[in-house]
Formats: structure tokens, sequence, C-alpha cells
């Protein structure tokens, strides 16, 4: 079973876009290839998938009969590369270090004062920006190994998103799916399929946090590429925003992260490379964004407006640049890429169509605008867009910063703004602001955008500082203007912003993930929670301290003794707790006695517990 299961990640992640790369001749930066083999490959298993289906021929002999004949495809198209040796890497990476070598023997040979200064404070800002960046991509590193040999344990994976999987891996179309597209029940549905068993979650669980990572990583490839500091911060604001509003959500198996992780490849596609462009290069990138356009609108719904703006986004961004007003030229290269995700995308959303006129399912649209209205407690539109964009808190701020530097940025983000990042949010409050989670598509675009509005203001303000010659202005000016700075920051940052600082930072503590969902747990069952025997750190968490009942899980007599106590409602239950104790508390779930909240394995795994 584990071999085949390896296999099933193989054929999810790698096989099937390693094909398309070979066939297209595609050649891109190391995190450029990777994230475009990942996401054809779910693309074109997702397609396959529902071919299979349609004929009912998925099955496990089908399976493997054409994974056998991808893996002899595999060798025989990369037979040259695979003689290739092992030093070309070495050498990739020697010249990466020779090019930072030959930056520093460039900046020694610049004489003038100005350009030296200019030089550094760049040089300053892309390497603090690159310090907050590695911070966001060690996060979803650490969520990768944390997610391994973990289940799905949360409400919309467990009762739908799984669900659908196993009626794909049983050679059916899903039909109570309202309007979800499927490529990642599809694709996981790989993994039952591959071992021949419908129980074990651990290989499809595996891709979940895959997304989150990618989509960090190309806003750092981007930022290197293109050696400007704004696309790394922006993926620290990126990282930011996905902990903040996706958090909980980020290794539950959602297809949020993923439609979002479609929808900035796809726009990445047409902002990488950009400096000299051939027709041929401009029909793989519209052949490219396109396609991942149409992942994005296979894998959630609001992926579809990504697919429908997309064509104008080209237009604005790329083509009337190139070619002006040659209208004729600009559809020559449009629509059969066009044709494809419409080939891509339609299959599915007809099928449901016809599933609605039939009325074994239901759309869902009118139950997502009433449970918005309920949220935000009005039917007045005016009254749910504030509302909703109260929801942002501090992140408005990132709004309101691109909408200051809309002018000043590039094209190609001028129009990500335009297009989608604005027009997206005000159609989210409008209609689904019930949940950050349904504005996942737009929050790594903002990161992005912001990212690359912050440096431009940065450049901006160097240029400025050399302009006005500041490096020349005496010592006791620079020394009043800090203790005015002082001054004034003591009716910006209050004790009372202070110290909510503090307890939003010491909520980082441990395990972020763990600390928000006893959080938001407590919060939505204020009268259930008393005391949480735990040997997690509950303490030093910003309110969890008063629920902690510390215990180190050792002794079955001494657990069952502290359990009597009726102060104690819930269980926080480490792995390393005896085989006794985790026998007992397994047998009272089975029985029904006792309820798993959730079970998360950042940091140290954990399960909590309700038993009361």
């Amino acid at each position: 079973m584990f071999f085949l299961g390896i296999l099933s990640l193989l054929q999810i992640i790698f096989l099937p876009g390693s094909l398309l790369y070979k066939k297209i001749d595609y050649r891109g930066s190391f995190i450029q290839n990777l994230t475009f083999i990942f996401a054809s490959s779910l693309i074109i298993n997702y397609c396959g998938v529902f071919f299979l289906t349609a004929l009912k021929l998925y099955t496990q002999s089908m399976v493997l009969f054409l994974f056998f004949v991808e893996i002899v495809l595999f060798f025989w198209l990369y037979r040259k590369m695979l003689n290739t040796p092992f030093e070309s890497g070495v050498k990739w990476f020697l010249d990466w270090i020779e090019s930072i070598i030959k930056a520093g023997e460039e900046f020694l040979k610049i004489k003038n004062t100005e350009e030296r200064i200019t030089m550094i404070l760049s040089s300053v800002f892309f390497i603090g920006a690159s310090v907050f960046a590695l911070n966001g991509i060690w996060w979803a590193v650490k969520l990768v190994f944390y997610n391994t040999g973990t289940v799905f344990n949360v409400w919309d994976a467990i009762v739908s998103w799984n669900p659908w999987a196993i009626e794909w891996a049983q050679n059916s179309f899903p039909v109570h799916t309202v309007r979800y597209p499927q490529l990642i029940p599809t694709n996981w549905s790989l993994t039952y399929v591959f071992v021949d068993n419908l129980d074990v979650q651990f290989f499809a669980k595996t891709i979940v946090p895959l997304f989150t990572l990618f989509i960090l990583l190309l806003l750092v490839d981007l930022g290197i590429s293109t050696k400007k500091g704004g696309y790394l911060l922006g993926v620290f604001f990126t990282y930011l925003m996905i902990k903040k509003f996706l958090g909980g959500w980020v290794m539950a198996g959602y297809s949020d992260l993923p439609m979002a992780y479609f929808s900035l490849l796809s726009i990445y596609t047409l902002i990488k490379n950009n400096e000299k462009l051939d027709e041929e290069s401009i029909r793989k990138k519209l052949f490219l964004g396109i396609f991942f356009a149409s992942g994005a609108a296979v894998t959630k719904q609001p992926g579809l407006y990504l697919l429908a703006v997309f064509p104008l986004f080209a237009y604005f961004s790329l083509l009337r640049p190139i070619y002006g007003k040659d209208v004729k030229r600009i559809a020559s290269l449009l629509w059969k890429p066009m044709v494809m995700a419409i080939l891509i995308v339609l299959p599915w959303y007809f099928y449901k169509q016809i599933t609605f006129i039939q009325g074994s399912d239901t759309t869902g649209i009118a139950t997502i605008l009433k449970v918005t209205q309920n949220a935000h407690k009005t039917t007045m539109l005016i009254e749910l867009i504030k509302n909703a964009i109260l929801q942002l808190d501090k992140y408005l701020a990132l709004f309101i910063l691109i909408a200051l530097m809309i002018f000043f940025i590039d094209r190609l983000n001028r129009w990500v703004v335009l297009l989608i990042v604005f027009p997206f949010t005000l159609l989210w409050a409008g209609t689904a602001s019930y949940d950050m989670r349904n504005l996942a598509l737009v929050i790594p675009l903002l990161g992005m955008t912001a990212g690359v509005g912050f440096g431009k203001l940065i450049e901006m303000g160097i240029q400025l500082f050399v302009k006005i010659k500041f490096h020349r202005i005496k010592f006791w000016v620079i020394l009043l203007f800090l203790l005015i700075a002082v001054f004034l920051g003591g009716f910006r940052w209050t004790s009372l912003i202070l110290q909510e600082q503090q307890i939003e930072l010491q909520r980082q503590l441990f395990s972020p993930d763990k600390n928000y969902m006893l959080l938001d747990y407590i919060e939505e069952n204020p009268r259930v929670v008393n005391k949480i025997l735990s040997l997690y750190p509950l303490e030093y968490i910003p309110g969890l301290r008063e629920y902690n009942l510390n215990f180190n899980f050792n002794s079955l007599e001494e657990f069952k003794r502290r359990i009597d106590n009726p102060v104690v409602t819930h269980l926080m239950v480490p792995k390393t707790a005896s085989e006794e104790i985790h026998s007992f508390i397994a047998g009272k779930i089975e029985l029904g006695e006792y309820e798993l909240i959730f079970n998360n394995a950042q940091w140290k795994k954990y399960q909590f517990i309700r038993i009361r």
C-alpha cells in the first residue's frame, strides 16, 4: 500500500506536468519549472479522471496502466537529461554565488558618493525584505512537515471534499456538490484508486499545505528574478494575511488556497520574464496563463471570475503595449487558449447545470447571499460592503497603499489591482463576505501588489534622500528629528495599542494554529469550556491561560483521577502521552462519550477533545 501511495503522489504532483513541460519546451527558473509541473499535473489529472469516470473506466487497473505509459514516456523524453552529470546542478549554484561576488565588485568600482548610497540603501531594503520573506517560507515549510501523516479533521473536508473524492474513486460522479468544482477531489481520488482503499487518507492529505508553500515561492521567485525587494515584501504580507484570515484552514483540505495558488500562478506567468518577448514567447505565456486560470475555475467558483477577466488583463498588461490596436492579431493569439479553457471548464459546470434542472442538486447561491446578510444583519448592499471591508482590520491599510501608489507601480501590477483585486473584493463584500476564506483569490495578489507598492515607495524615498543630500545634514538636526518622532510616536502607540500588540505576538508562541483554533472554539462555545487538562503550555497564551490544568499524561490512574473532576471539560492530549491513556481515550471516542474537536501537528502533535 505504501509503495502504491507514493506512486499516487508522483502522479498528482509531478508526472503528467513533466510530460507537458517537455512537450511545449518550456524554460524557466527552478521555482517556475517546479510550480508549472505541479499545477499542470493537477489540471491534467482532473481532466483525465473526469473523462475516465464519464466512460466508467476509472479503475485501479486502468490508472496503473496509464501510469506505466507515462513512466515510459518520461524516461524517453528525459533520456538526455537523466544522463547529465550531477555537477550541472552544482554549477548552477556556483554561478549564483559568482553573480553575487560580481555585484560586490561592481559596487566597489563606484566612486560617486550618491550612487554608492543609493546602492547601499537599496541593498539594505532588499536584504531586509528577504529576511521577512524567509520567515514566511520557513513557516510554510514547517506546515508541510506538520501535515505529514495526518488525516482530514475539519468539517467541510470531512463531510464534503473527501467524500466527493471517494465518490470519484468509486467510478461515479458526485451529485450533491452544489456548484463546487472538483479539481481537488479528483486528485485526491487518485490516491484511493492507486492503493485500492477508500479509508487511508494520509496520501491525499499530503498535498494540502503545498499550495501555501508554492504561493510564497512564486513571489520569492519574482523578487529574485526582478531584483525587486517589493515582491519579497509581498511574501511577508501574503504570509501574514494567510495566517490571519486562513490560518485555521491552511491544513484543513479546503479548496480556497489551491484556487488562490492557480490564480496567482496565472498572473505570475505574464509578469515573469518580460524583458524581451518574441511572438512564440507571448503565445506560451498566454497558453500557460489561461491554462492555469482554467485550473482556478475548476478548483473553486471564484476562479471563474479570474478566467473571465484574464483576457482583459492579458490585453491591457501585455498585448496592447506590443500590438497596439491590432485586434485581429491579438484575437489570433487569444482564441486557441480560450477554447482550451472552455474545454477544461465547461464539462463540469454543464453537468452541474443538468443536475440543477433535474432537481437532484441545488445551486446554493440564494443560501450564500442569505448567510452573508445574516452575518452582517443587513440586506442593504452599502452596509454589507462597509461591514465586510471593516473585517479586513489593519490589512485595509494594504488596499489604501496600493490605491495611493496605483500610478507609480508597473503596468502589470496596476492592472492586477484594477481588474482583479479591487473589483473582486467588492464582489466578495456584497455577496459572500460571511467568511474571509471567500476572499482567498485576492490575498496573494493583494500581498504582491502591496509589496510592489511599498517597494516603489521605498525606492522613491531613497531617490529623495539622495537628491536632497540628506547624508550631509548635521548630526544635531538628525537627533532633533528623532526626538520629535519619539514624542509624536507616544500619541500613536498608546498603552492600549502596545498591550494589544503584545497579546497578538504572544498568541504566535509555540503553535499559532492551535492557539487560534482553541480561541475560536472557546469564543463559539463560551459556556462549554471550563478547564482543559493539558501538557500544552496554555499558561503562556493570552485568552487561554485561565483554562489550563497542567498534566503530563504519563499515568492512566492519575489521568482517570484528574478527569473525574467535573471542572475538566476538555483535554489537550500530546502525542507523547502513554499508550494506555491513548487507548483509553480512543475507546471513549469510539463509544461516542468523547468528541475529537481537532488534531493538529504544528510544533508538536496534539489532540483537542471534549469529554463533557
